[in-house]
């Protein structure tokens, strides 16, 4: 018996030195590095800048950018009449976005097709406006009930005079959307150093909160807003719908800082 196992193993020995002889000997690959930075355009997303990290097929970065929100998907071309959304959509200015991606490049090469996915935080501000406008759109029904807390507020009345407040201050209220996204873009090389980036990505809306900042230089008169009005008002906006989904096209360059 253990002559048999001592044939077996010298036989397979011998069999398979041609087999190991015909393979190609091991190559060691390094790894590719890049570093670029990069600033665009597009719609609704006009303006950007960013910076992003790739290692072979894959990519992480993020971009920081400025939102027109006359673009914006389900805002300005909206046909509700309602008070409220007819107030937001009078009342909006530009919002700011902030991303963190992560991509998939189907080469290992500089220009390549990819696919993306990404997290944005946006945040789009209205116009300021003094506490009684907002809450007579907001939350009108609540007007007298707050009118009554301030006046028997004795700071308010020491500092302002009471209801005086809710004509003599200002606040601007602010959406803040968190987003969930995926893209498709390509890398097309245009110098030794420069590419060119075309892309499209969407955005789907699942989370959206509401913030109040004041302007009545008085940190006294903030806390009071912020405890006995802001919660009134922030309650009716983050119920108003908007932006759910946010399609953008986007046209970039990139600058490579670094590359191994």
């Amino acid at each position: 018996m253990k002559k048999q196992i001592v044939h077996l193993v010298t036989f397979c020995f011998f069999a398979g030195q041609p087999c190991i002889a015909q393979r190609k000997p091991f190559v060691f690959t390094p790894d590719q590095k890049w570093h670029y930075v990069s600033a665009g355009v597009g719609l609704p997303l006009p303006t950007f800048l960013g910076y992003e990290y790739r290692l072979n097929k894959w990519s992480y970065g993020g971009e920081i950018g400025i939102i027109h929100t006359g673009f914006l998907v389900g805002l300005r071309s909206s046909t509700n009449t309602n008070p409220k959304n007819l107030y937001i959509r009078e009342n909006l200015q530009r919002g700011i976005s902030y991303s963190a991606d992560f991509k998939y490049h189907f080469s290992e090469k500089a220009h390549s097709f990819y696919v993306g996915s990404h997290l944005r935080m946006v945040r789009i501000g209205l116009h300021q406006d003094t506490p009684r406008a907002m809450i007579g759109i907001f939350a009108p029904d609540r007007l007298d009930e707050i009118e009554n807390k301030l006046s028997n507020n004795r700071i308010l009345n020491n500092l302002l005079g009471g209801k005086k407040f809710l004509d003599e201050t200002a606040m601007q209220p602010n959406f803040v959307l968190m987003m969930v996204g995926v893209s498709l873009g390509k890398n097309i090389k245009l110098a030794k150093k420069l590419i060119f980036e075309p892309k499209l990505s969407f955005d789907f809306k699942i989370n959206q909160s509401a913030k109040l900042d004041f302007d009545s230089d008085s940190p006294q008169i903030d806390r009071i807003l912020s405890n006995q009005v802001s919660p009134y008002i922030t309650r009716s906006i983050k119920n108003q719908n908007i932006m759910n989904f946010l399609p953008t096209l986007s046209l970039g360059f990139k600058y490579e800082l670094k590359s191994r």
